[in-house]
């Protein structure tokens, strides 16, 4: 009796799963449905300054990203100053950096762009620290990284590696990956600005940790403040995690990007309305 009963509560539990394992893998997003072509344009015309700015900004968020695989996504929870400056225009003055600030100290990255190479080449831009900082009272440093911009200026792949000391407090090496897409609005206010959509995978010690969903508005300065927003959702890991990059000020679309605001780490879940996104001078 106790036999059946048992073999009946298997094939119950078997039943269950095979439900549960029967829903088809998520579809492609809306843009994408008719194929490569459907994001409006092939092609962005994305200036040097904004591929510069991009980069770094990508890159503090994979500093957040190791921090809080090392620590935890609760404990990294709240709002950090951010700003990022790109100008193209003074390039002896070796400005282009991104520094974020939080409780114990700042954390400093600047990029070094490498010549441009003609059809079918692009864009390597090469990130580093300038020494060791404070992310959210964990020490981080060693970054290196490089991002790649294709000719078209419509895909970036992106790797950078740094070290986080963590709750075992000693420092551990993590590397981040990302590719993602560009496509250009076409009408009205939309022309002034660039989106995209990719995804990131976390790398502790070259395995694979976390896997982040990522998307983001720019929007140029046309007679109103630019505005840039940038957020990853934790889609793999221990917990539902979102990194958010909310930076304003000048973008002319040309040679000079100087924008501040916040890099917030929420629980949000990936389902969740992004607000930013929504707000001027962004159109719905």
């Amino acid at each position: 009796m106790k036999k059946c009963t048992l073999y009946a509560s298997a094939a119950l539990l078997a039943g269950f799963s095979t439900v549960a394992l029967s829903v088809d893998p998520p579809q492609s997003p809306g843009v994408y449905a008719g194929g490569p072509t459907s994001p409006a344009v092939a092609s962005t015309n994305m200036a040097e300054s904004e591929r510069i700015a991009f980069g770094l900004l990508e890159s503090t968020m994979q500093v957040a990203e190791a921090k809080i695989h090392a620590t935890s996504c609760a404990s990294t929870a709240g709002s950090y100053p951010l700003s990022v400056v790109a100008d193209t225009n003074n390039v002896f003055a070796g400005n282009y950096t991104a520094t974020i600030v939080s409780f114990g100290g700042a954390y400093s990255l600047v990029a070094t762009p490498l010549p441009i190479v003609p059809q079918p080449g692009g864009q390597k831009i090469d990130i580093a620290d300038t020494g060791a900082g404070i992310f959210d009272g964990s020490t981080v440093g060693g970054f290196r990284g490089r991002a790649i911009y294709n000719d078209a200026n419509n895909i970036l792949f992106q790797r950078g590696s740094l070290s986080v000391v963590g709750n075992n407090g000693t420092p551990d090496r993590y590397q981040g990956r990302v590719i993602k897409d560009f496509y250009q609005g076409t009408q009205g206010a939309n022309a002034y600005e660039i989106f995209d959509w990719g995804l990131q995978t976390l790398h502790k010690f070259s395995y694979p940790v976390n896997k982040y969903w990522q998307r983001s508005k720019a929007h140029r300065s046309d007679g109103s403040q630019g505005r840039t927003v940038f957020v990853k959702d934790r889609l793999v890991g221990q917990s539902r995690c979102r990194i958010t990059v909310d930076v304003s000020g000048l973008n002319d679309g040309f040679e000079f990007i100087q924008q501040a605001g916040t890099l917030t780490v929420s629980t949000d879940a990936p389902a969740a309305p992004v607000a930013e996104f929504s707000q001027a001078p962004f159109l719905p």
